[in-house]
């Protein structure tokens, strides 16, 4: 005969419960204590993830709870902070690229960008940057089209 998943579950926290759980120094015996058992075993997975987290880190930021913890808390809170950063920062250099570029040809960033936006140009500004630095010639072509945009 198959038992069901909730019987089993049952039957698997009852023998964990018998061998005595590393967690805890006591026994727990009925299903009034499950509750204290399942709650070390939550407890013991997130202090787990935390001190996987924290892998690497030098001294106490690896190896004491506490400071793992804020040291973990502290490096998420900059990686969400920094991946926004990233994007700001590649957006200026990109910028930058495209300005320098298009001042050989004698126009200025904010004049060519407004004028490829008229001529129906719609390359974004990474793929402008790129073509600025691998292909040169055909970003000329593009200027020039600019040019003729702007002075009419």
């Amino acid at each position: 005969m198959m038992q069901s998943a909730a019987s089993d579950k049952k039957g698997m926290l009852r023998a964990v419960i018998i061998k005595q759980s590393s967690h805890c120094s006591h026994t727990l015996k009925g299903p009034d204590q499950w509750h204290e058992l399942k709650e070390q075993y939550t407890l013991a997975k997130k202090k787990n993830a935390y001190l996987k987290s924290a892998k690497g880190y030098r001294g106490g930021r690896g190896r004491l709870w506490r400071t793992v913890k804020d040291a973990v808390e502290r490096a998420r809170e900059y990686s969400y902070r920094d991946r926004k950063v990233r994007k700001r920062d590649y957006r200026q250099l990109w910028i930058m690229r495209i300005n320098a570029a298009v001042r050989e040809h004698g126009l200025n960033y904010s004049v060519f960008m407004h004028s490829l936006k008229a001529a129906g140009i719609g390359l974004d500004r990474k793929s402008l940057a790129d073509l600025a630095y691998e292909n040169p010639a055909e970003f000329a072509k593009l200027v020039e089209q600019a040019k003729q945009k702007a002075a009419a």
